[in-house]
């Protein structure tokens, strides 16, 4: 069985898969940003895992998620307009899971769009981006970082 961590990115990956944007792309933690050919795109980006020390009994923790979108269009209008589009699913992808997932999630907290930029590529027409963060809660059993409780 995979960590905590890692089903929980998977199960974000999975989700953000499923949006029905024709051509989107979705990849985890990628070294590089997309290229002409994987627009729209979307990216997964783990952050910090941080113990919750509010846990009695358990281990607590909380995970940090970012995900940055990139899109493009025939002009800036078409790409401002793609670019809104992508994040509105994101945001309601990501809202709706809490209470669909199957794993013991404590909470799944919006952190809104982080100061940074995602990775961008140089292409020849319009592009945007987009990135939002959320805080992923969760417990383990005391001890064992691999087994959610």
């Amino acid at each position: 069985m995979s960590s905590c961590r890692a089903q929980i990115v998977a199960e974000v990956a999975a989700l953000l898969a499923a949006i029905a944007i024709p051509g989107l792309t979705v990849e985890v933690n990628p070294e590089v940003p997309p290229g002409d050919d994987e627009v729209p795109h979307l990216a997964v980006v783990e952050g910090q895992l941080l113990p919750d020390d509010s846990f009695l009994g358990e281990d607590g923790y909380v995970l940090t998620l970012e995900v940055d979108g990139t899109v493009g269009g025939d002009d800036g209008a078409a790409a401002d307009a793609a670019r809104d589009a992508l994040r509105s699913a994101v945001i309601r992808a990501v809202r709706g899971w809490m209470t669909t997932t199957a794993l013991p999630l404590r909470a799944v907290e919006a952190e809104g769009e982080p100061g940074g930029s995602p990775l961008v590529l140089d292409a020849a027409g319009p592009v945007r981006v987009f990135s939002l963060s959320w805080s992923v809660v969760f417990a383990t059993a005391e001890g064992d970082p691999d087994t959610f409780v």
